[in-house]
């Protein structure tokens, strides 16, 4: 079982019990809900300071309704992606329970341990319940040097919060913090009472407890490696991770991808001007840099094509069957002002297809003459190997059995009038040269598949 997830949590320092604590998280938890859809839990310490957990499969705003008003001073929670396996397997929805020498404790972790080819969140379990060190710092310290990544984990024990992170960095995790609560969590746009307290660097090891948190280790080996699918696609647009404002670097994007479109068909991008072509964002993370690329072509921007509310992302739904019947009722679109125009389509990305072919035919059947696709991200042509779910290149429209597709049968298979990528280079400048571009064709870390 591999997944990539997100995190929650909360500890009050006046080690005061309160109705308040559990449903921080909760809200957290929702406002990460785009990182997991499969099932959610959360720990928490009750009035005997013992770990009890509560696990539900499904969303977080149908999960936790029915709850009594639990008193606790500490919680954290999981929200659960699932990228293979049995998504509806509420054994490994997380936390997951544990003890060993020091006493009990519950894991949460957002990663992808690639080379453990069981579940790698039970591997982490393993390892901390075998460690020989004497104490908890000890036994994260030893697990940042062995176990490379992919992880970020909340480890609640008696005393409180762990947060941990590996030394690459490639999932992001920040700290927020308000009055005598500080809070963990995957992306700073889950923070809603919460105010901006600091980054969880790669190999820092944070204790969360009454005196509230201490940085316990910074490792001397790590390296900024963090996922460029997650600036691109993953995080809310109102989250600043490493120090990266999200809405900046998709508007980055954007802008880049017009510059491109100027150099390279210059001829196409003077007739969209004088035919008045239309730039139209896909809700949601497509828009960011729809609007940047509109701006910079001086071309009209309208959001004829709406997205219904409460439609999961098709991206993280377990098979090509459910992605298939999000698509066909995931979108909206003004009929009336589009009839008769030619567009331009601007997505995040393309994985397998599913979205935009299914998007193009239904511009196609209301009277739509010309469509053409940008795209603000390399061709995806590699599998994920640190959670993210892409797990089969032969399910990726920009590759096949004999090697890479070239734009123009990518086009024709989609449908479109005209493609356009950006490239792996582009990536370096606008996000960093050390992130993640695996997925992209870029070279993998080798420490982190070489364990």
């Amino acid at each position: 079982m591999k997944e990539a997830c997100g995190l929650f949590g909360v500890f009050n320092t006046k080690n005061q019990p309160n109705t308040n604590t559990l449903k921080d998280v909760i809200t957290g938890m929702k406002l990460l809900q785009h990182r997991g859809q499969d099932g959610c839990g959360v720990s928490y310490l009750n009035k005997t300071n013992d770990i009890v957990t509560i696990k539900k499969l499904g969303l977080v705003k149908n999960s936790f309704n029915d709850l009594p008003n639990i008193n606790t001073h500490v919680v954290i929670g999981h929200v659960r992606y699932s990228t293979s396996g049995n998504s509806k397997n509420l054994d490994h929805t997380q936390p997951l329970y544990s003890h060993n020498n020091l006493g009990e404790y519950a894991l949460a972790h957002n990663g992808n341990l690639s080379n453990v080819l069981h579940h790698d969140t039970h591997y982490l379990i393993s390892f901390i319940n075998n460690c020989k060190k004497q104490n908890w710092k000890d036994i994260f310290i030893e697990m940042l040097d062995t176990i490379p990544g992919v992880y970020c984990l909340l480890i609640l024990t008696n005393e409180g919060i762990y947060a941990i992170r590996d030394k690459f960095g490639v999932r992001p995790l920040v700290m927020g913090c308000n009055g005598n609560d500080y809070c963990v969590s995957s992306e700073t746009s889950a923070f809603h009472r919460f105010n901006f307290y600091c980054n969880i660097n790669p190999g820092e090891i944070y204790f969360i407890n009454k005196t509230g948190p201490k940085l316990l280790y910074s490792s001397t080996e790590k390296l900024q490696n963090i996922c460029s699918f997650e600036y691109i696609y993953f995080l809310r647009p109102n989250s600043i991770v490493d120090n990266l404002n999200v809405q900046l670097v998709r508007t980055q994007l954007g802008k880049t991808l017009a510059t491109k479109d100027i150099i390279q068909n210059n001829e196409l991008v003077c007739k969209w001007i004088n035919a008045e072509t239309i730039v139209i964002g896909i809700p949601d993370s497509g828009i960011i840099a729809a609007r940047a690329y509109a701006d910079c072509l001086k071309l009209p921007y309208k959001q004829y094509i709406q997205k219904y509310e409460n439609m999961n992302r098709s991206f993280i739904e377990s098979n090509n069957t459910e992605r298939n019947k999000v698509c066909k009722k995931k979108f909206y679109y003004d009929e009336k002002n589009l009839t008769g125009k030619n567009v331009i389509i601007v997505d995040d990305t393309i994985v397998r297809g599913n979205v935009i072919k299914i998007i193009i035919q239904q511009l196609k059947d209301i009277g739509v003459v010309d469509i053409h696709i940008r795209i603000p991200s390399p061709p995806i042509v590699n599998i994920c190997k640190f959670g993210i779910d892409i797990p089969n290149k032969n399910e990726l429209i920009a590759t096949n059995n004999a090697g890479n597709k070239n734009i123009i049968n990518i086009c024709n298979e989609i449908g479109a009038t005209s493609l356009l990528y950006l490239d792996v280079n582009d990536l370096e400048n606008i996000i960093s040269k050390n992130s993640c571009k695996g997925c992209f064709g870029g070279t993998y870390n080798n420490k982190l598949l070489e364990w």
